[in-house]
């Protein structure tokens, strides 16, 4: 279904697919992470949990500097998924 608005054509059900696949937990996610269990393949997902919503085209440096801090204590909580991801890229066939 196509959504006309200020003459740009949207696709509703595109917008649907990228808003779900860019979701950082619920049921998209749980499923995707069932299937890829189900075939027997690591799931990783890294998106970390963000105390406000940040738009991007974001100015504000209080807004932007505390986004930074917070992904930066995610990357530090979750060294150990990283460094599993990273032995399997790594790995050699």
């Amino acid at each position: 279904m196509l959504i006309h608005n200020r003459n740009v054509k949207y696709d509703a059900g595109c917008c649907c697919v990228n808003v779900q696949s860019t979701q950082s937990d619920g049921q998209v996610v749980e499923r995707a992470e069932a299937w890829c269990s189900m075939i027997d393949v690591p799931f990783f997902r890294f998106s970390p949990r963000l105390s406000e919503d940040i738009e991007l085209d974001c100015i504000d440096d209080a807004k932007l500097i505390n986004m930074l801090w917070e992904t930066r204590c995610y990357i530090h909580y979750h060294t150990d998924r990283i460094d599993q991801l990273c032995s399997l890229l790594m790995k050699k066939k």
